[in-house]
């Protein structure tokens, strides 16, 4: 009876195996580039941020992502980096693969969407309500929490880029009030915002994550001079550690395959002020409109916004794409240590940073603006895992140093870098950031 039972059991478990197998197979496909997988999130529709901050669960519509890893990844166990591409007003373009190629190229795993099949929609130009931001952005920071549980990401090296109407996502999830609603303490941890819209934002609330906004100084799409006004208003506010970058001769959509050229059905907002209030409900400044609704969003159009754009050209792009890599390096590959990740028992006024070995010595006692770099008694390296203490041989990843300290939020907000020494440490850190 004994080996009757074994026997079933045996048979049982290879049948487990055969079916586990097929179910893989079924999910996942591998390619000479590298594996690719399928990610399938539960998302909503919501017509605004406020919308979204108050139903922030998934709704009904299903959206399905490829994740794609590196050749470099394949057989191997190690977490990477990945990087989200969020697509524009258009849909998904072969000049977003571009982007994709570069990222797997630096060993990230790549994330892309179609946002707009899930919605019955194959576009948004000329009527960008038939899918809002506040969907994608949804979409997005669904994405997230999924990429967090992935056992071949790492949680905290996700990044987003977006173009144009995905450039706008990038830069939205970057705003706590709705990250938090939707993702909790996940976030990105690196966004470039290419060629967005931007908003101005009353509760200047944002993660301290490093974002790289870029926009050609002729787009006359989304605008180039709101978004170098939202960023500096800010920057005002603290947060240094976004940047924006304006590409010379450069128009909207410098990314694309195809020469320069007329859009008679794309809107100019150059002369609209759109603003999100606190509660996540969009504004035009100067008209004081709400934009709860279509109705409402077609009169602001009306009161600012014109037909007619100048697009494309790509004479930016060999500059762009270092640009990107460069950052990518520091906020992804490497995870540059920010100011306010620091403990509170490490002494923040005597550490340097050592290029050569690419690692952090706290209680160096050296001169800030002098590249020399005697050792301390603390070594953070930007390669290894946490380890439970800070013994003079203990190494840590950076981005979990607020754990290693026993809290898990410090210096998180903007109001903990107005003191003398968080100050001076910005100081040092940024001077070592332009001598890397």
């Amino acid at each position: 009876m004994d080996s009757v039972y074994f026997k079933l059991v045996r048979e049982t478990f290879k049948m487990k195996k055969i079916i586990l197998c097929v179910f893989l197979l079924a999910v996942t496909t591998v390619s000479w580039a590298g594996d690719r997988e399928t990610i399938r999130v539960l998302s909503s529709n919501p017509f605004t941020f406020a919308e979204l901050m108050k139903n922030p669960g998934a709704g009904n519509v299903t959206l399905k992502a490829t994740l794609e890893f590196p050749s470099t990844a394949k057989g191997k166990l190690e977490k990477i980096p990945a990087m989200v591409f969020v697509h524009g007003s258009g849909g998904p373009l072969p000049r977003h693969q571009k982007w994709l190629k570069l990222f797997r190229d630096m060993g990230y795993a790549t994330v892309y969407a179609n946002h707009f099949a899930p919605r019955g929609v194959s576009s948004t130009t000329g009527n960008q309500s038939s899918v809002s931001y506040a969907m994608m952005t949804a979409d997005a920071l669904h994405l997230l929490n999924a990429l967090v549980k992935h056992p071949r990401i790492d949680p905290n090296r996700i990044g987003i880029m977006g173009g144009s109407k995905g450039g706008g996502v990038a830069y939205y999830v970057a705003w706590n009030p709705l990250r938090e609603a939707v993702a909790k303490d996940n976030k990105f941890a690196a966004s470039i915002p290419l060629y967005p819209p931007c908003y101005f934002w009353e509760k200047k609330d944002f993660t301290n994550k490093p974002m790289l906004m870029m926009i050609g100084d002729k787009d006359n799409y989304t605008g180039y001079r709101q978004c170098v006004r939202s960023i500096k208003e800010n920057q005002s506010a603290g947060y240094n550690n976004m940047q924006v970058k304006l590409y010379k001769g450069a128009y909207h959509a410098f990314d694309s395959n195809k020469g320069i050229r007329k859009c008679a059905n794309c809107f100019n907002f150059t002369q609209c002020k759109l603003a999100v209030r606190s509660d996540g409900m969009f504004y035009e400044r100067t008209t004081g409109i709400t934009m709860d609704k279509v109705s409402n969003m077609k009169k602001v159009i009306k009161s600012c916004g014109k037909r007619g754009t100048t697009n494309g050209g790509n004479h930016v792009m060999s500059e762009a794409m270092q640009d990107v890599r460069e950052f990518l390096t520091r906020a992804l590959t490497n995870a540059v240590i920010q100011a306010w990740e620091i403990p509170q028992q490490i002494d923040p006024t005597s550490y340097c940073y050592d290029q050569n070995n690419n690692e952090f010595y706290f209680g160096a006692h050296r001169d800030p603006w002098n590249n020399g770099c005697s050792r301390g008694d603390t070594v953070i390296s930007l390669h290894e895992y946490i380890q439970d203490d800070l013994s003079p041989t203990t190494v840590v990843r950076p981005k979990y140093l607020s754990k290693v300290a026993g809290k898990t939020k410090d210096y998180e907000d903007s109001e903990s870098c107005t003191t003398a020494w968080c100050r001076y440490q910005t100081k040092q850190m940024n001077y070592d950031n332009s001598n890397r």
